[in-house]
C-alpha cells in the first residue's frame, strides 16, 4: 500500500475500516435458517468467482465475475447479513485462487469489505422499498436454476 498516493491510502483504509465495522455489526443478525442452502451457495459462489465474463463496454478489457449472480441470488433467497458470508468467500477465492501473483492483503480486505459494504445496502434498499427474502428450500430453487418445467403437457 506503500505506493499508493496518500489519497488512494486513506480511501483504502476508511472502506476496508467501513466493512470490517459493519460485518462486526451484522454478524450477530445472522440466523442461517438454511444451512444447506447457504453452504451451496457458498461453494457455489467461492467456485464460479473465478469465471469472467468480458464486457465490452469499454476500450479496456473489463470483467465481472459470475459469481455475482450467486451473490444477488443469494441476498434475495438469505437476506443480507447471510450474504455477507457467500460474497466474502467469493471475494477470497477470487482474489487468492489461480493467481500468478498473490494479492497484497490490502487488495484483498478491501475486495472483502467493498461486498460486504454493497451487500448490505443492497438489502437495506430492497427491504425499504417493500422486498421481502424468499424462503425458498433447496429442493424448490433446485427447480427453476436448471430450468426443469413443473408443468406436464396433456394430450388433447
Amino acid at each position: 500500500m506503500r505506493g499508493l498516493p496518500i489519497a488512494a491510502r486513506l480511501y483504502v483504509a476508511a472502506v476496508i475500516f467501513a466493512g470490517i465495522s459493519l460485518f462486526a455489526v451484522c454478524a450477530p443478525h445472522m440466523q442461517f435458517q438454511q444451512p444447506l442452502l447457504f453452504m451451496a451457495l457458498l461453494v457455489l459462489s467461492s467456485a464460479s468467482a473465478a469465471l469472467k465474463v468480458h464486457l465490452p463496454l469499454t476500450a479496456s478489457k473489463s470483467t465481472m465475475s459470475v459469481s455475482y449472480a450467486v451473490d444477488f441470488a443469494s441476498l434475495l433467497l438469505l437476506g443480507p447479513h447471510e450474504t455477507m458470508l457467500v460474497a466474502a468467500g467469493s471475494a477470497l477465492s477470487q482474489c487468492t485462487q489461480n493467481r500468478k501473483d498473490p494479492n497484497p492483503l490490502y487488495r484483498t480486505l478491501f475486495s472483502i469489505a467493498s461486498l460486504v459494504i454493497t451487500i448490505q445496502t443492497a438489502g437495506l434498499v430492497f427491504a425499504a422499498l417493500g422486498g421481502t427474502r424468499m424462503d425458498m428450500s433447496l429442493a424448490a430453487i433446485a427447480r427453476p436454476l436448471i430450468g426443469r418445467s413443473r408443468c406436464r403437457h396433456t394430450r388433447g
